[in-house]
């Protein structure tokens, strides 16, 4: 299975970038658009240095864009793959971790913008910077069954394919990228009940100032070995999706 699902999704990226000239690179230069004038429009209204936040909003972007359009993917994948349920013997959870590793790849692309992001934003180099790609990457784990849960709620209601991508877009403005979570407040209410913000704020403040939070560590962990149990009590009702589809 493993070679299967590796194998699609490098075919994906394939065809997806057929004929163009950069190839999966037009995401990292989307990244980049993103983080700069992103950057330059929030320290322009705050009266900051103008890339003085690139290294905030390059990793938490970085990250935010893996945890999005894997998402934004999950919540079409079964119909769009409608083919190769109908006929072949590939099990649901191989086309969930072909859409995850297809994105991880393309997160890969991105890496030279997070470094690009920290560079110009005066980030001064310490050994914190190796924690940045496993704390990054722990979110995959727990990717896995809301892209599960998305591709199989869709199938059974298919607005929700209309609705998901919404929520998601809200998703982002509670995510603490643009913001830091305070210490009390509403604000601090969304960050502690949005697994997603966990995970950025625990890579942030790693990388960024030298602070491992052992609090959010703990938390991510907990939030991956959720998503494995829900994901095995899910697997249950995959053989429902081949007379849906």
């Amino acid at each position: 299975n493993f070679r299967v699902w590796t194998h699609l999704g490098w075919r994906d990226l394939r065809a997806q970038y057929a004929r163009t000239k950069l190839g999966p690179w037009w995401s990292a230069a989307s990244l980049l658009a993103t983080v700069l004038g992103s950057s330059i429009a929030i320290g322009l209204v705050g009266n900051n240095k103008a890339l003085s936040l690139t290294p905030q909003l390059g990793i938490g972007l970085a990250i935010w864009t893996l945890v999005s359009v894997s998402l934004n993917d999950g919540s079409d994948l079964f119909e769009s793959e409608r083919g190769i349920l109908l006929n072949s013997t590939i099990d649901e959870l191989s086309l969930v971790f072909r859409l995850i590793w297809r994105n991880t790849i393309i997160f890969f692309h991105n890496l030279p913008v997070v470094a690009f992001a920290l560079l110009i934003g005066g980030y001064k180099l310490s050994w914190h910077i190796v924690l940045f790609l496993p704390l990054a990457l722990l979110v995959l784990p727990a990717l896995v069954f809301p892209v599960a849960a998305f591709a199989r709620l869709t199938l059974w209601r298919r607005d929700l394919r209309s609705l998901l991508p919404s929520l998601i877009q809200v998703g982002f403005f509670l995510t603490p990228i643009f913001w830091s979570p305070p210490a009390t407040g509403p604000m601090n209410i969304v960050f502690n009940i949005n697994p997603i913000g966990w995970f950025v704020v625990l890579t942030k403040e790693a990388v960024l100032e030298n602070h491992f939070r052992w609090d959010l560590f703990t938390r991510c962990i907990i939030t991956v070995v959720v998503s494995v149990l829900l994901l095995e009590i899910l697997q249950s009702y995959f053989k429902q999706i081949r007379k849906l589809v």
